[in-house]
């Protein structure tokens, strides 16, 4: 009976020594580093931009708002002095940046984001990943004669 006890005890041990053993791989494999999300929230000033779209002799100026509630808001110049602004929320999942306007349409393309420092880049894609456009962003505050003279769109 002796022997039958011991011989007992022994696959208990063996079985709680597996099954912590398979407790923690499943915890190791369950403590992977989660990415930080990229951080959009703030002010932008675009850069640069590079684009296969002729732009004509317009001179580009555009200005992005991000905020910690989604929302967004562009101010894109329309002529000299004056701002057309836009408006609605932003979605960022992973590095895809997409939003849809105050007036329920989606934006024309979602967006690829990285940061370069103090740079936002967003590089807008095509239904297979091509990329289309690559415009840069720079921190900086929105003027508030800008804020206040342009007109919602």
């Amino acid at each position: 009976m002796e022997i039958q006890k011991t011989f007992f005890n022994i696959d208990i041990m063996k079985g709680l020594k597996l099954l912590s053993f398979a407790a923690l791989l499943l915890l190791l494999a369950g403590c992977r580093k989660d990415e930080k999300p990229i951080d959009i929230v703030g002010e932008w000033r675009l850069s640069d931009i590079q684009t296969k779209v002729v732009l004509g002799s317009e001179e580009v100026d555009v200005y992005l708002s991000f905020t910690e509630t989604n929302l967004f808001l562009l101010y894109q110049a329309v002529g000299p002095g004056r701002y057309r602004r836009y408006s609605g929320y932003w979605t960022l999942e992973g590095d895809m940046l997409s939003g849809t306007y105050t007036d329920g349409k989606p934006w024309g393309a979602s967006y690829m984001v990285a940061r370069d420092g103090d740079a936002l880049i967003l590089s807008a894609l095509d239904l297979s990943g091509k990329e289309l456009e690559r415009d840069t962003y720079v921190r900086s505050a929105i003027p508030a004669d800008i804020v206040a003279g342009s007109v919602s769109y």
